[in-house]
């Protein structure tokens, strides 16, 4: 019983950091799409950032921000970043989704 309380429980995280991942990501290809200053999109997300608890992510997420407030980096720089990022959330999704899929497979 406990097994089953348990992996129901992980289904749900995982479904969770998917659903907020998912989240990040739309609404930075929204921001990307219309053209805007991705500024304030990276804003918007910090508070859904801090909830998915990734260390590689927040750094990234602090850096790209920085680089917005101060504009001391050079513009391929801040690109670089910005890909590093989406490519980690990605990479989130992904393990996210793997394991939701591999946790509703397993019979209780």
């Amino acid at each position: 019983m406990l097994d089953t309380e348990m992996q129901s429980e992980c289904s749900e995280n995982g479904q969770i950091l998917h659903k907020k991942a998912t989240e990040i990501l739309l609404t930075l290809t929204s921001a990307e799409k219309q053209g805007q200053n991705l500024y304030l999109p990276l804003k918007q997300i910090g508070s859904i950032l801090n909830d998915l608890q990734d260390e590689n992510l927040s750094y990234l997420y602090e850096r790209l921000l920085n680089s917005f407030q101060t504009e001391s980096k050079l513009q391929q720089e801040r690109d670089d970043e910005y890909f590093a990022f989406v490519l980690l959330l990605c990479n989130l999704l992904y393990e996210t989704r793997t394991n939701v899929n591999k946790d509703d497979l397993v019979p209780a």
